[in-house]
């Protein structure tokens, strides 16, 4: 199969230099099959020979064709002989190899982490870890650092279209294979090899900087333990900008009764944080937030030095909050989330006062406490008029965390919808079973089909139907079914009837066509042209 194609695209020169004979076996601006090409030693772009195939199917050697009248293009095409899936996709990888551009020490890596993931001998033949790595030509990124630049295509590769990726992305794009918590696992171990953090710990008082812990870009994240006294700052549910309202909530624990500890990268973003009340004589630090371990880590240190008492022994009864109005309402407050219990605030007309009488509820994730507009109906929380989440199964109004808690969010309907509303369906993704969830009610159309084979819903794409059991046959299953040579249709391998020509088909479909089996190699035989009758 040609790479390259040739495309007629000045008639003229083509018949001024190769003839009227040449130039009516042409198709133009139609591409025809280049093979045998030969470059100009002087420009290895431009092609000094080589055989097209005519529209008659003859062949012509022609030279110097890009000078008269043609363009060469080059084709993209899957190649079906390949067994590793991935490079099928790529195309001839093989010519992409330039060792002098390859990143030696992170392929060499990648492969040590990725290699024992896929021991078997048959995982190794359908995943050539070293060609996928040359073939997308993996590296570090020199202009972002911690990233890992890829050529997505052969096509993008030949026109030098590279993408500096998040490594979680670049490696899932050349291994899709891995499953998240190995990818996970993989991602931390580079940015720990090839991208180590710089991090400073830094405190401050002054309200920009708690909106700079709290809204700022963060660093890179890691997959890190949790706790409920070190959370991971993506699940932080006060981590948004909050631009709708007068300032950021966070803003309001700049009163004087707190300060912010917080740890930026090289690059100046954020990799942890946490608030620390400084009221009393001992200071009280809230839950740590952090994107690693080890910025969380530096942050503990610290509080440690300090002989702050450490989340879980820690209390912020009796510090003030600033007091800011939301909306000109008297009863409405900007203010975050209390990590700490009492989660309640008493407003004595200048501050907001932490303590466990507190008519203001300080478990609303919205920025905005007091003036309720409704209340969750998990937990009771609180909720104001643009802080709730509604859900059309029950019919009722949830705070942030308990709606997630019971909702997913499906691809298909592109809606968040509850659980007990939601169906476990398999697929095929690169030879690999796997599944999702998916709503109840977009099980109705042609995308997906139930299976009694093994009591499942499949993606429409991996099934085929089965008229004699009245039932779909998941791609799993199909090798203990055939189809049938003479209809087409799947049958169990029970029903099989192997004819005297070569050809399978159901043992209905053999005695209704006058077919019957020979008991000395149970072949299929017409009547009347047994050897033996």
């Amino acid at each position: 199969m040609a790479n390259y194609t040739l495309v007629p695209v000045d008639g003229n020169k083509i018949k001024d230099h190769f003839g009227d004979a040449l130039f009516e076996k042409l198709v133009p601006y139609q591409p025809h099959l280049f093979d045998d090409i030969e470059w100009d030693v002087t420009n290895t772009d431009v092609p000094f020979s080589g055989r097209v195939q005519l529209s008659d199917t003859s062949q012509v050697y022609v030279v110097k064709p890009t000078d008269h009248g043609f363009v060469v293009k080059k084709q993209y095409r899957k190649d079906p002989d390949e067994s590793d899936k991935v490079l099928q996709e790529w195309g001839d990888y093989t010519e992409c190899f330039d060792y002098r551009q390859m990143d030696q020490d992170l392929q060499k890596w990648l492969h040590q982490q990725i290699a024992p993931l896929f021991c078997s001998v048959d995982q190794l033949e359908k995943i050539k870890i070293s060609l996928r790595l040359r073939a997308f030509m993996a590296r570090r990124s020199e202009k972002y650092k911690g990233k890992i630049t890829v050529f997505q295509s052969h096509k993008d590769r030949d026109n030098n279209r590279e993408v500096a990726m998040k490594p979680g992305r670049a490696i899932s794009l050349m291994f899709p294979e891995l499953d998240h918590k190995k990818l996970i696992g993989i991602t931390d171990a580079f940015l720990q090899r090839f991208a180590p953090r710089k991090l400073t710990v830094h405190e401050s008082t002054e309200p920009d900087k708690f909106w700079l812990a709290y809204a700022g870009e963060q660093s890179e994240n890691e997959n890190v333990e949790t706790s409920w006294s070190r959370k991971h700052m993506a699940h932080s549910c006060m981590r948004y900008d909050f631009n709708h309202l007068e300032v950021h909530p966070a803003e309001v624990y700049a009163s004087g009764d707190f300060k912010i500890v917080y740890v930026l990268d090289q690059n100046d973003l954020v990799a942890g944080r946490c608030v620390v009340s400084i009221h009393g004589e001992t200071p009280q630090a809230g839950p740590i937030y952090g994107v690693s371990e080890q910025a969380m880590n530096m942050i503990e240190d610290k509080l440690r030095e300090s002989g702050a008492a450490l989340a879980g022994n820690a209390s912020w009864e009796g510090a003030r909050l600033k007091r800011i109005v939301h909306d000109d309402r008297d009863d409405s407050y900007v203010a975050p989330y209390l990590d700490l219990s009492p989660q309640a605030l008493h407003d004595d007309g200048k501050h907001l006062i932490v303590c466990d009488d507190g008519e203001i509820d300080a478990t609303c994730y919205s920025g905005v406490l007091g003036g309720h507009y409704t209340h969750c109906t998990c937990c009771n929380t609180g909720l104001s008029e643009d802080g709730y989440y509604y859900s059309e199964y029950d019919d009722e109004h949830y705070c942030e965390e308990c709606f997630y808690d019971s909702h997913s969010f499906c691809e298909y309907a592109q809606d968040h919808v509850h659980d007990s509303q939601m169906v476990t369906v398999f697929f095929i993704r690169g030879g690999i079973t796997d599944e999702e969830r998916v709503s109840e009610h977009e099980l109705n159309g042609d995308t997906f089909c139930y299976s009694d084979i093994d009591d499942n819903w499949w993606h429409a794409d991996c099934c085929v139907w089965c008229e004699y059991e009245s039932t779909y046959i998941p791609e799993p299953h199909l090798e203990d079914y055939f189809e049938s040579d003479f209809d087409g249709e799947w049958y169990p391998l029970s029903q099989m009837a192997m004819t005297e020509h070569g050809s399978d088909i159901s043992i209905d479909e053999a005695e209704n066509d006058g077919y019957v089996k020979n008991p000395d190699n149970d072949v299929w035989e017409l009547k009347g042209e047994r050897k033996d009758a």
